[in-house]
């Protein structure tokens, strides 16, 4: 009906206007776009039904705060549920970074539709606040210093030791954020995979801790090697100029006039 060429399936779901104009309706399938980046939400849905612990799972883009849109994934566990830390790991051996959930919420069952899919209108909003009295202050420099990033990028009060960056409302861009001060601050590498399997004020604290000693080890270890490498390149030399001393008053002998 349009002529030669490809037609696509694009997933869109729209119609014609009286005057030829396309009203776009919203999605046939389940793929959202995120920060630019085109997201497949049965994909990840897919990976989180395959960990061991999950027995099912559903995914959902929010907006519970204006401006703050991210993922939540949502499942049903087999037995005790899996920590977050645990389900960002698995995921994140799978799935760019864009495409792991912010939150995870575990229910009882997920709500579905007359069809039998996964309601996710009617999915619970995640749980974004620690009580102030289950907070654990900062007890490092390294801890406070990380918290106040915290604390700055998600609009929070303040962030304790144990806080959870993505319980906390953290996106994936914003987790990129705080990477990115770490750096910029400490000057060592750090990976967004790091991050995200262990995504506490605690943790990020003793990561940084532990790169930062790895860092002025190798440093030192460097060090000594280019002292020690001077010393006996300045053996070397003495030795070369003992040699080549020694050579020239052999030959200023072997030339020397014969009185005789």
């Amino acid at each position: 009906p349009f002529g030669r060429g490809r037609a696509y399936r694009t997933g869109d779901l729209a119609y014609w206007t009286e005057d030829g104009q396309i009203q776009f309706l919203g999605r046939i399938d389940t793929q959202i776009k995120l920060r630019g980046q085109r997201i497949e939400l049965e994909e990840i849905e897919a990976i989180l039904t395959n960990h061991p612990a999950v027995a099912q799972a559903a995914v959902a883009l929010r907006e519970d705060i204006p401006g703050d849109r991210r993922l939540v994934g949502y499942l049903v566990g087999n037995g005790p549920p899996p920590e977050p830390a645990e389900l960002r790991e698995h995921l994140g051996r799978h799935l760019p970074g864009y495409m792991i959930p912010a939150a995870f919420v575990t229910l009882a069952e997920i709500p579905l539709s007359p069809t039998g899919k996964a309601d996710r209108s009617a999915l619970p909003a995640p749980p974004t606040e620690v009580s102030t009295a289950e907070r654990t202050p900062p007890r490092t420099a390294t801890e406070r210093f990380v918290a106040e990033v915290f604390a700055e990028l998600l609009h929070a009060g303040a962030a304790g030791a144990l806080d959870d960056f993505f319980l906390l409302g953290g996106s994936s861009l914003q987790a990129a954020q705080v990477l990115g001060r770490v750096r910029v601050r400490y000057q060592i590498p750090f990976s967004m995979r790091d991050f995200y399997a262990n995504p506490t004020v605690e943790s990020v604290a003793r990561r940084v801790e532990d790169a930062v000693l790895e860092q002025a080890a190798a440093e030192d270890l460097a060090a000594l090697l280019d002292e020690a490498l001077g010393e006996v390149m300045g053996e070397v030399m003495d030795e070369a100029s003992g040699e080549a001393s020694g050579e020239a008053g052999s030959d200023l002998a072997g030339e020397a006039p014969d009185h005789g």
